[in-house]
Formats: C-alpha cells, structure tokens, sequence
C-alpha cells in the first residue's frame, strides 16, 4: 500500500491511486463515502462491513484488518489495478468503502456470477470469514456482516397466525392463483415471489398458507388438498391405461 492518510478528525482513507481522486484525502474520503451504490466504466465499487457494533475498541481494532481486507480483495479480482478505500463507522458498524478502477482504457472488469459468489465465500482473504463462516481465516469470531434475511425466508418462517396477520393488514398479499384457487404468487414487502420459491425453503409453507387463508376454519384448505389428491391420482390412472 502506498499511502495512508490520517487525520485528527478520525478518517481513514488508503490504497495506490496517484494523485488520489481530487487530489485531497479528506474531498476523496467524502466522495467514496457518498459515490459507492453504482458501477460505472471507470470505477467498480465494493462495502466490506464486520459483524460487531462500533465502538472505540472495535474501530480501531478493525481499521488495520480492513485496510488489509481492501489490498487481498484488489489483488485476487482486480489484480494491478489501482484502487481507493474508505473506512468508515456510520450505520452503527465498521466497514469499508472500496473503489477499482473498471477500465483501463481497452478492457474492463469482467466480475459475473461466479465471481461474485467468491467474493461472499471470502476464500480470498485471511483476515475475516463470512457471515456463513466461510472463508481462510481461522478465527470464527471475526466475521463479516452476513446478508439481510430475505422476504422469502421471513416467511418461510412464520406459523399459521402470523401468516393470518399479514394477509390481514395487507402486507402480504395473493397476486395469483392457479384454476382451483390455490395461491401461485404473492407481494410481500413489495417483493414479488412465487409461492414455490418459499416452498423450498420450508416445505410446508404451502399448506400453512392455505391454512392462514381459510375464512372457514381449514375446509377450503381440505377441500384443495382433496381435489388435488383427486387429480394426480387421474393422471396416474391415466398413465397406466396407456
């Protein structure tokens, strides 16, 4: 790593970009704080954040860990190329605002879904495992943030009544239905979903579902499974008649 620049107003930005982006490390921290959603040509941006509240002990614990985070990530995706870091502790945890350059003027960065996947399973990296618990570093309790619960297992993981609450204040809502009435899609939290995508998770989340929506205390759903039952033994009839 090439520069380091600190201050008395506690920021900490780094790497081996000449020059830097503006050529000032307090302008260049505020932009890479402010500039990191996107993916344009020029610049591929990255936040690696740790799983433990920020307080005085973890920030500086974890800044030079980070910093060496942010040099083995560059180097096993976008090796040569220069980048920028920002560390940073706003939203309550410590990570890093990370940019690489994309292009050098001819190719760019060619990061797809394979890659992407190495970056979560941190195989790249001895100073922290992932969220899952993957990755080179030993050390279980020094671990990245892992990622934010999904709708579809939220819901996978709510009994019958909270199901009912839900459909009952509109947060969950059935936008599809096959021919005999049972649920195919649905909104939750303004997430589209099929109800086969929750049903992988948790097997039985289809007839709880069912169950949640019954106005009659469970004899709709009787009546589906019923019909349902009734219909593939057909086509099992009819097959063996052929």
């Amino acid at each position: 790593m090439k520069y380091v620049y600190r201050s008395a107003a506690r920021f900490l930005i780094g790497g081996d970009l000449p020059g830097g982006i503006t050529g000032d490390a307090r302008k260049d921290y505020e932009a890479l704080l402010v500039g990191h959603h996107g993916t344009g040509r020029l610049i591929r941006s990255a936040i690696i954040s740790v799983d433990c509240p920020a307080t005085f002990h973890s920030i500086r614990e974890n800044a030079p860990l980070l910093a060496a985070c942010a040099d083995d990530f560059r180097n096993h995706f976008a090796p040569g190329r220069p980048f920028l870091w920002a560390y940073h502790k706003n939203g309550g945890r410590p990570h890093l605002h990370l940019a690489i350059q994309n292009s050098t003027g001819d190719t760019c960065l060619e990061w797809g879904p394979d890659e992407l996947k190495a970056m979560q399973d941190f195989d790249w990296t001895t100073q922290y495992v992932s969220g899952r618990g993957k990755g080179l570093n030993e050390v279980k309790g020094r671990t990245c943030y892992p990622g934010k619960t999904t709708t579809a297992a939220k819901l996978a993981g709510l009994d019958v009544e909270g199901l009912k609450t839900l459909l009952g204040s509109g947060d969950l809502v059935v936008s599809r239905r096959r021919k005999d009435g049972s649920p195919l899609s649905l909104v939750c939290e303004g997430r589209k979903m099929r109800v086969q995508t929750v049903c992988v998770l948790a097997a039985d989340f289809g007839v709880r579902l069912q169950t949640a929506m019954a106005d009659d205390g469970g004899n709709y759903l009787a009546e589906y499974l019923e019909s349902t039952r009734a219909a593939n033994q057909a086509t099992r009839d009819s097959v063996k008649a052929h």
